[in-house]
């Protein structure tokens, strides 16, 4: 977060852990919860849209990835997001959640320091498999 402004920073990795796309965006005045929900929001959608069949997602917010789990219950500013996701997840054949520390996250914290100044930044390489990683910031 940075002067009120959260921003979201994801890398979608190929089961060989190669990365696939990098994304960050500037959130405007959303918290960093609803950020961390939209960028699982729209790296599902990519997953999706790329036809992936099994999923793991990596998130630095304990209450997104616990609220997946069903160990939390879901807080309303996120309910609706979290609701549209967990629609899309049903098209996946196996998802796992892992909640990861984000001092470990070098790539993504990286991008978000960059999505502070951009609208949105996305870069897509060749790597492509039918099963992902998704490390959300």
């Amino acid at each position: 977060m940075k002067d009120g402004k959260a921003v979201l920073g994801s890398i979608i990795r190929d089961d060989n852990a190669k990365p696939v796309i990098l994304g960050a965006k500037d959130c405007k005045y959303a918290s960093v919860l609803v950020a961390e929900a939209l960028a699982l929001k729209e790296d599902v959608i990519r997953a999706q849209f790329m036809g992936c069949k099994n999923l793991v997602i990596e998130g630095d917010n304990l209450c997104v990835i616990n609220c997946f789990k069903s160990i939390w219950p879901t807080p309303w500013k996120i309910a609706n997001i979290l609701k549209e996701v967990e629609i899309r997840l049903r098209s996946f054949e196996k998802i796992s959640f892992i909640h990861q520390f984000r001092q470990g996250k070098m790539v993504v914290n990286f991008l978000v320091g960059k999505g502070h100044r951009c609208t949105y930044l996305s870069r897509s390489f060749e790597s492509f498999s039918t099963g992902f990683f998704i490390r959300m910031s």
